[in-house]
């Protein structure tokens, strides 16, 4: 994942170790495109393979408890949903000026944040107060994954405002229950989303993009609607966790093929 980025800025010995653990290994897989380019940048002279993460939509289906709720003052709401560890790279700074400016257009939507703890959370708390958002904003820390499926379920909108993101797994979750979706255009996500195809991308840090975007689907139902579902074929067609699995299994034989080939030439 993003350990690359802690190994590119590393020096000296820790540069070295870095190094030699990625050149001796049989193989190396990156889970995007954008994070093999990195990795080969890093060391130019090692091969890199791109292995999408990949979802297995009955699985995550299945952890849905039946007796799970969403927050009470949520029911027969709108909300925009954005579910991302409160870290500054994930832009919660930024939906929530995009949200900001857009929200009384829509008097009755609510946003949600989910996420796990993290450095960022006390920033996010004190811009919700500082943009009076205490009544609008919803932010829940640290529940368990499979508690999150009823807020899939039932959101209007998903967003995902990232200023970095090596793949963005999450997405996958947003389109397994045909959620319109607006991402920025970083890392690994414009290899999941196609831009007005299987949603909307916007740039990184820009509130207002991200406030159009927002605007738009959410009074055009019947375009959000047709993002969300070929969303939702996207991720049935080209990242099942089947697939991923097949194609671990390939680099697998390949590289102890490659391994015995090595030792009979060796004997």
């Amino acid at each position: 994942g993003a350990d690359i980025r802690q190994a590119s800025r590393s020096t000296g010995a820790d540069r070295w170790i870095w190094r030699y653990i990625v050149r001796r290994a049989d193989a190396r897989v990156a889970v995007s495109g954008d994070l093999s380019r990195e990795v080969r940048a890093f060391c130019p002279d090692v091969d890199v393979v791109t292995i999408h993460n990949g979802l297995d939509v009955p699985r995550f289906f299945s952890e849905r408890m039946p007796d799970d709720r969403i927050d009470a003052c949520l029911e027969r709401r709108p909300f925009v949903l954005c579910v991302a560890t409160f870290e500054h790279w994930k832009g919660h700074d930024i939906l929530l000026r995009a949200f900001a400016a857009m929200a009384q257009l829509v008097p009755d939507l609510r946003l949600v944040l989910i996420g796990k703890s993290g450095t960022y959370e006390r920033e996010v708390v004190e811009a919700i107060a500082g943009l009076s958002l205490g009544d609008r904003v919803v932010l829940i820390k640290d529940l368990p994954h499979a508690r999150v499926l009823p807020y899939f379920e039932r959101a209007t909108l998903f967003v995902l405002p990232s200023r970095k993101e090596p793949f963005g797994i999450v997405l996958l979750e947003a389109g397994a229950y045909g959620l319109p979706v607006i991402a920025t255009a970083v890392g690994g996500i414009p290899e999941i989303v196609v831009d007005g195809v299987h949603g909307r991308l916007v740039p990184p840090d820009d509130v207002d993009a991200l406030r159009r975007a927002m605007t738009d689907l959410l009074t055009d139902p019947v375009e959000a609607a047709r993002l969300g579902q070929n969303l939702r074929r996207h991720v049935a067609e080209h990242f099942a966790w089947r697939t991923a699995y097949d194609a671990y299994v390939h680099l697998t034989v390949g590289a102890i093929s490659s391994e015995v080939a090595s030792a009979q030439a060796s004997a």
